[in-house]
């Protein structure tokens, strides 16, 4: 069901922007991903991240969420996208999240909305949350790719610059005594990251998209 409820909401937002639907290889944001088909537009879905190295819980992977990293991002505040299981969603937009010309916006959450931030190697992937009056256009740097299964869609992917296969999900090394640390994902992990989050802790992820 939820394999055809995904090659649903690809279909229809390949009817509604059919010059969008199916990009070639060297086209920005996504460049690199080859042959497959690949989107810069698609509405309300959720992310999960599916681990790749050891079993998972389910076919479905641990849902993400906006969750606050304690940084004040002026005129903004600073999110990043974490596991739902470390850090339940409060006040932040979201869980759902549209593409919007390679930008990943997160559904609007009472007076609140988001918009991504770019993303640099060996950090999280940000976001900021602001009110609708500062509200900005998002990068565009994202894109989803299907697995190009015969039988059509299994898992489609969430791509940054192209890259489905570099995500993490880490340990953050909490700032505030009084928040937990989160699970966090993260985009080329490496050890040299300013302690924003523990190396050690880091494992393979792809994060997929949930069709509604």
């Amino acid at each position: 069901m939820l394999a055809a409820a995904l090659v649903s909401a690809l279909v229809s937002a390949a009817a509604a922007a059919p010059n969008l639907a199916v990009r070639q290889s060297g086209s920005p944001p996504c460049y690199g991903l080859g042959g497959l088909h690949v989107y810069e537009n698609l509405s309300n879905f959720t992310l999960s991240a599916l681990n790749t190295t050891l079993p998972n819980a389910n076919s479905t992977g641990a849902p993400l969420v906006l969750a606050s990293n304690n940084v004040n991002w002026i005129p903004a505040a600073s999110t990043v996208l974490a596991t739902y299981a470390s850090f339940p969603p409060d006040i932040w937009p979201g869980p759902e999240f549209s593409l919007v010309n390679g930008a990943l916006i997160p559904a609007p959450n009472g007076n609140l909305v988001g918009y991504d931030a770019n993303v640099t190697s060996g950090y999280g992937l940000g976001f900021a949350v602001t009110d609708p009056e500062n509200e900005q256009s998002g990068a565009e740097i994202y894109c989803v790719q299907d697995n190009g299964a015969p039988s059509g869609f299994q898992h489609a992917y969430l791509a940054v610059f192209g890259d489905t296969a570099n995500f993490s999900l880490c340990t953050s090394l909490s700032v505030d005594a009084e928040q937990p640390p989160q699970n966090q994902v993260i985009y080329k992990a490496t050890s040299e990251n300013n302690d924003q989050y523990d190396y050690n802790s880091c494992y393979a992820v792809q994060l997929i998209i949930q069709a509604p």
